[in-house]
This record gives C-alpha cells, sequence and structure tokens, in this order.
C-alpha cells in the first residue's frame, strides 16, 4: 500500500511538470557495500524505503513551484 501511494504522489508531481526522486529504492543493509548486514531484519528501515520520496525543495525554490508541489502532494493524498 505504501508503494501506491508514493506512485501516486510522484505522478502527480510528474503530471504537474515537478521532479521527484527514489533515493534509496534498496534499503542500506541491502546494499552490497553491506553486505555483511543483508540477513539482519531492519522492518523499519524497509517499510521506509518503500515510502520515501524526495521532493524538491531548497531555500531559493521559488514560491510558485513551493505551491505546485503542495497542490500535487494534497491532491494525490485528497488533503
Amino acid at each position: 500500500e505504501s508503494e501506491a501511494v508514493r506512485e501516486k504522489v510522484k505522478s502527480a508531481l510528474e503530471a504537474r511538470g515537478s521532479g521527484c526522486l527514489i533515493h534509496y529504492p534498496v534499503p542500506c543493509h541491502r546494499q552490497k557495500s553491506f553486505r555483511e548486514f543483508g540477513s539482519r531484519a531492519l522492518p523499519v528501515t524497509e517499510r521506509l524505503c518503500s515510502r520515501i520520496l524526495s521532493v524538491p525543495f531548497h531555500a531559493w525554490l521559488p514560491q510558485e513551484h513551493v505551491e505546485v508541489v503542495t497542490d500535487a502532494i494534497r491532491a494525490a493524498l485528497k488533503y
């Protein structure tokens, strides 16, 4: 379900011309460089990796783009 919500938000942002990224599609402990930790159960980490979406935000983001991002998120989540 969380991946479906993330995809809905991602699609809404992209439809409005706003970029967004999934920076950590694979939990850190499951990546090659941390192979020795791969057998550990980290359910919170795995759940968050299926939900996290990086949206544009920084101090110089124009107000119009802030509104595009927030409107897209609200529309996708029906707020």
